[in-house]
This record gives C-alpha cells, sequence and structure tokens, in this order.
C-alpha cells in the first residue's frame, strides 16, 4: 500500500510498484484494469505502458463492479480503518497509518479466495511470524537512548502505537503526543489492554 497526497502521484508510484516488483520476483505485468480516471489514462502512463508491452483494461465508466476483487478489497480496508480509528480515539488524520496497519495484517491472514493460504507466504515462500502484532492504538512505551537524556530524565517515554515499519524500515511507528511526531523504535513495551483516553487533536 502507498499513500499519496494527491492523485498526480500515481504514475510515480506505479513506477516505484513496477521496479520493486520486477526486481524481487522477476515477474512481467501483463495487464493493468483501472477505471477511467486522469491518473491512470495520461500519455506518459499509456506509453510506460505499452513500451514494456503491459496491456491497459479499462472499465465501463461508473462500472466498478467490473473491478470487482480491488473494489472489494478497497471496502474492506475503509471499513477495517473506521473501525480502528473509532476504538483507538484517533482522528481521521491517521488514516495512513492506519490502512497500512490494516494491508499488513490482511497481508498475514488466511485467505479463503487462495484456499486459506497467507498472502505473504505465497508472495515471500517464508512462514510468516504472527508475535510482533500489536493492537492498534494501544498505549506504548518508548526506550529513551542514553545519548537523548539527562541523568534524572525518564528512561522511557509514552506513546501511541500506530503500526510498523514501512518501505524496509525496521521498528513499530509511535505517536508521540507531546511532541507531536512519529517515533521509530524497535525498543517497545506495550500495554496492549489500555487505549489512550485524551483526545488528539487532528494531524495533517
Amino acid at each position: 500500500m502507498y499513500p499519496i497526497k494527491g492523485k498526480g502521484d500515481v504514475y510515480h508510484i506505479f513506477i516505484k510498484w513496477f521496479a520493486s516488483v520486477k526486481t524481487e520476483k522477476g515477474i512481467k505485468l501483463k495487464a493493468l484494469r483501472s477505471d477511467n480516471g486522469g491518473e491512470y489514462t495520461s500519455n506518459e502512463f499509456r506509453i510506460f505502458c505499452e513500451s514494456r508491452g503491459i496491456r491497459r483494461e479499462y472499465t465501463t465508466p461508473y462500472t466498478p463492479v467490473q473491478n470487482g476483487v480491488a473494489e472489494r478489497m478497497n471496502r474492506t480496508i475503509q471499513d477495517r480503518v473506521v473501525s480502528m480509528l473509532h476504538h483507538a480515539n484517533l482522528p481521521q488524520g491517521f488514516w495512513a497509518e492506519a490502512v497500512q496497519t490494516v494491508v499488513h495484517v490482511i497481508n498475514l491472514s488466511p485467505n479463503t479466495a487462495k484456499g486459506l493460504k497467507v498472502a505473504q507466504e505465497l508472495w515471500t515462500g517464508k512462514t510468516p511470524h504472527y508475535d510482533h502484532l500489536r493492537v492498534f492504538g494501544c498505549e506504548a512505551y518508548v526506550h529513551v537512548p542514553k545519548q537523548f537524556r539527562q541523568k534524572l530524565d525518564f528512561k522511557s517515554r509514552k506513546c501511541i502505537f500506530l503500526g510498523y515499519g514501512i518501505d524496509g524500515q525496521f521498528g513499530y511507528r509511535l505517536w508521540d503526543p507531546k511532541t507531536r511526531t512519529i517515533v521509530r523504535s524497535s525498543d517497545v513495551i506495550f500495554n496492549e489492554k489500555i487505549m489512550h483516553k485524551q483526545p488528539i487533536k487532528e494531524v495533517k
């Protein structure tokens, strides 16, 4: 999943995804199905696909059922994001973090369409692990390295768990309400029975 700020980013994100798939799996993309949005029908997008023999398939306008698998998955992700943000008492500004976490969990879940096999295992050929999974929005205490604190400072700071490292990053992603920044760390103690109670200002 690649969060974007605007539809104009779609072409560049697609190139990034295409390169990663080709490098990691050596798979040749044969066809790409999408709606008729301008982000998919631009001249540069068309030229890129034609030059690599990628067949373009465009659904009939206002007929999302023709791309039913993607549309159903979008709905599933959206419903889970809404539920998770509500349960964690987090504003909509954290939607991208919630989506990343939802997709991560889906990729680790048995898929009925694949005979209850796990998507990540099918893709990587490796048995997935689940011991790193945590409750979205739970209380988390991040260790503060000694080089960043004075002798009498606390050795940890309370944060909110948001998700997992992305784009090759290790560790967990957490929100520090005091500094209003995202922290990434692998040295974290979780209290999954407690969700934060204080409302958080909207983030952009």
